[in-house]
């Protein structure tokens, strides 16, 4: 019997799982993101584009994971103060707020689902970019750093 009872309960929490699971990527953003490829002090990196609001509000949200060499761009069309949070994000993350000349003006450590904090430019920003927690450190990225970057002349940035 207790055997028995165990075993019910496995198969209901399996199967909760494969429900948890489905609704994750049902979540997920629905756009295919165009990418480009970047380089910061000879490290390169593969970007997904978010340059309308329904594709930066999406951003990394409901993904489990994110190749080193991977990030997401966040691409205005014109500099302000930037505001993130992680609200649905799981991957813990740094941010990069770069100026109109791809200088890098901040980087800050963000913590996953954290609807609490927001994650501001200290000054005006154009372009904000998301990688794994880390990756700037280990690459000894810092302030003052350029993106080299050529984006694609037939963006839709509103």
């Amino acid at each position: 019997m207790i055997i028995h009872m165990k075993k019910r309960y496995w198969i209901a929490f399996l199967s909760g799982l494969n429900l948890f699971s489905f609704v994750i990527v049902s979540w997920s953003c629905p756009f295919e993101l165009p990418t480009v490829n970047a380089t910061l002090k000879d490290h390169n990196l593969t970007l997904e584009l978010a340059t309308i609001p329904e594709t930066r509000s999406c951003g990394l949200s409901n993904r489990v994971n994110l190749a080193w060499d991977r990030g997401m761009f966040f691409v205005y069309p014109e500099p302000k103060v930037l505001s993130f949070w992680m609200k649905n994000t799981s991957i813990p993350l740094s941010i990069a707020f770069i100026d109109v000349d791809y200088n890098i003006i901040s980087i800050q450590k963000m913590s996953p689902f954290s609807i609490r904090s927001h994650y501001e430019s200290p000054e005006p920003a154009i372009y904000a970019l998301e990688v794994n927690q880390g990756w700037f450190e280990k690459n000894n990225i810092g302030i003052g750093d350029v993106l080299n970057i050529e984006l694609p002349t037939h963006l839709k940035i509103y």
